[in-house]
């Protein structure tokens, strides 16, 4: 969104009138100099605050000859039309309106610490107060503007009834439906699980392992203790958990051996060693990064209600300076994600933590990855990359990384429809399969629902201690069970939720992890 303001106001000229104040020409002149000079990535952010902020703490009035003077109003009006001509559904336009409102946000709040370092001393309240009006709701401003139009939005929007997307056709056994009008069977997505399966396999031994045979065999039990905050803490650091102490496997394999030794190392310049060769491992992180990809795409899938894809990318395996609650963990025979459901959070202060039981497979290539390539990975980016900091730290605390950045949606969505539209008949991304996946779910392994029904529950002897189920469930009693917030009844339906599911997919789900073996012909048994 931010994006598509830039390319209104530069367009401008030529292709469409939008008539500026001065101060918003003037910071616009600054961020095409800026652009022109070929600045510093510093430089060109703070150029593009002060477009924003220009245009944000401006009081646009309308006039007759112009009726919609906010650019920011033209952009979201321009944006929620079809290529058609018609306006777009009031639910189509929410999520565009939610974009500028947290760009508006985050600049505001950019600017407060900027004030209060040059202005007011470092006293973040005064600077506050100053900036107050231009992000306060019922106070004239854009910020007030696009709150309004939200508002009136999301009340259409729940106003409104929503025609069914999904038919089913199968309506004893529950295995085939129309989904927008296109047929979807149960067998159609299982052989899309099989063939992710072959896929993230050969992917992992051919590319990532490069034929080495290389794994950690970490037994039967991985001790994790979850509720320790210590920054770079996961089961993988756990002294108990020595198996994963060692974190050269990888590099050592490849060293020891002559075709692989040969292709990622050079001669020094004094010609008294070897160095990492660069380019061999640039072209191995693009591989591991379609690994990562395929990896997140089964956890999307297999790991049972589809996440939102911000909540799925943003997840780390161990604690950071500034988040201490990590989001893969351990649980005697589930390998599990604890997935942040961030949608409420700006309104509760708090992020919902969302249990996901892994299947067998995700699992224990999960642990292959961050036990034998991930530290490679982190040695291949320091090599490639070695003043980049903040792509170090991707490597060092994501679960999945995409080639020195961020999975973002439309990548998942890619592999997603790439994956299914031979197989399906049309591809399936984030959004069409969230909507498939409830279809399925709520008629083959409903468990949510007891799930539901067991959280609400006043039982007697609950009753019987003077205070209700949500009291016994935050403060009495607690053990690990009940980590994230999570009532202790509670946790182990989340996660049977997902096992359910991948019955269902007929994978194998994730309670036997423990008991199983995979083998390089891409197959793999229960022991």
């Amino acid at each position: 969104m931010p994006l598509s303001l830039l390319g209104l106001l530069f367009g401008s000229e030529t292709e469409y009138t939008v008539p500026l104040t001065v101060s918003v020409s003037e910071a616009l002149g600054g961020l095409s100099r800026s652009l022109e000079d070929g600045d510093g990535d510093d430089q060109v952010m703070l150029a593009i605050h002060a477009v924003f902020l220009s245009i944000w703490t401006t009081v646009w009035t309308p006039t007759e000859n112009n009726p919609i003077p906010c650019p920011t109003e033209r952009c979201l009006a321009l944006r929620s039309l079809n290529r058609g001509g018609s306006l777009a559904h009031p639910r189509l336009v929410t999520p565009e309106i939610s974009r500028f409102e947290y760009t508006m946000r985050l600049t505001m709040l950019r600017q407060i610490h900027s004030l209060a370092k040059s202005d007011y001393g470092g006293d973040l309240d005064l600077a506050r107060q100053s900036m107050q009006r231009w992000f306060t709701e019922k106070v004239y401003s854009p910020f007030n503007t696009i709150r309004s139009l939200q508002r009136r939005g999301s009340a259409i929007v729940f106003a409104t009834p929503s025609a069914p997307r999904s038919w089913w056709t199968d309506r004893v056994n529950w295995t085939s439906l129309l989904y927008r009008g296109n047929a979807v069977t149960l067998d159609g997505i299982r052989q899309v699980f099989v063939e992710l399966e072959r896929l993230t396999i050969s992917q992992w031994e051919d590319s990532v392992l490069m034929g080495l045979n290389t794994r950690a065999e970490y037994g039967s039990s991985i001790a994790d203790d979850l509720t320790n905050t210590d920054v770079g803490y996961s089961f993988l650091t756990d002294p108990r958990n020595k198996v994963f102490h060692s974190r050269d496997r990888l590099a050592a394999a490849i060293l020891a051996d002559p075709r692989l030794r040969a292709h990622f190392t050079i001669p020094t310049e004094d010609g008294s060693g070897i160095r990492w060769s660069r380019p061999a491992m640039r072209e191995w992180l693009a591989a591991y990064a379609k690994f990562e990809g395929l990896q997140c795409t089964r956890t999307e899938m297999l790991a049972g209600a589809p996440g939102r894809s911000t909540e799925l990318h943003s997840m780390n395996y161990c604690n950071t300076p500034t988040r201490t609650t990590r989001n893969l963990n351990a649980l005697d025979k589930y390998i599990s994600i604890m997935r942040l459901y961030t949608k409420t959070g700006a309104f509760t202060g708090l992020d919902k933590m969302i249990p996901h039981a892994l299947d067998a497979l995700t699992a224990d290539l999960l642990i292959q990855d961050l036990a034998v390539a991930r530290p490679f990975a982190e040695l291949a980016v320091q090599t490639c990359h070695p003043n980049r900091e903040e792509v170090v730290d991707l490597y060092k605390y994501r679960l999945f990384v995409n080639n020195t950045k961020e999975f973002a949606a439309h990548d998942l969505t890619g592999i997603m429809e790439c994956l299914t539209l031979p197989i399906v008949g049309f591809g399936l991304g984030i959004n069409s399969w969230r909507h498939i996946h409830r279809n399925f779910s709520r008629k083959l392994s409903n468990r949510a629902e007891e799930m539901l029904q067991e959280s609400e529950l006043d039982t007697a002897t609950v009753l019987q201690y003077g205070h209700g189920k949500r009291v016994d469930d935050s403060i009495y009693g607690l053990s690990h069970d009940a980590s994230m917030g999570l009532p202790e009844d509670i946790l182990p339906y989340y996660l049977d939720a997902s096992t359910d599911w991948q019955v269902v997919g007929q994978v194998v789900p994730g309670m036997c992890f423990h008991f199983f073996f995979w083998r390089s012909c891409g197959t793999f048994v229960l022991t």
